[in-house]
């Protein structure tokens, strides 16, 4: 079961404020546009979402799209997660 979009948007902000260092006040704050998502960020982010959600991303059909907001990413882990696409950390 994904767990509710709200916890999700909850849990990438931590993780963008805590774990990366990086400050993000707003779930629809555009990451790229603002810079905060850099290459090096980015797949650091790839790596905590793998971890946390089970979640892999692609990186040869990867929307960068997806990634723009944490509220786009959030989505993305839901329709991941949902579709059955996570796997269980272990």
């Amino acid at each position: 079961m994904a767990p509710h979009p709200e916890t999700l948007r909850t849990e990438l902000l931590a993780l963008f404020n805590q774990d990366l260092n990086l400050a993000v006040e707003h779930a629809e704050t555009d990451l790229l546009e603002q810079g905060i998502l850099d290459s090096l960020t980015f797949v650091e982010l790839l790596f905590r979402l793998e971890q946390r959600y089970g979640v892999r991303a692609d990186l040869e059909t990867l929307d960068t799209e997806k990634f723009r907001t944490v509220a786009r990413i959030a989505a993305f882990l839901e329709e991941e997660i949902r579709a059955g696409r996570a796997r269980t950390a272990s």
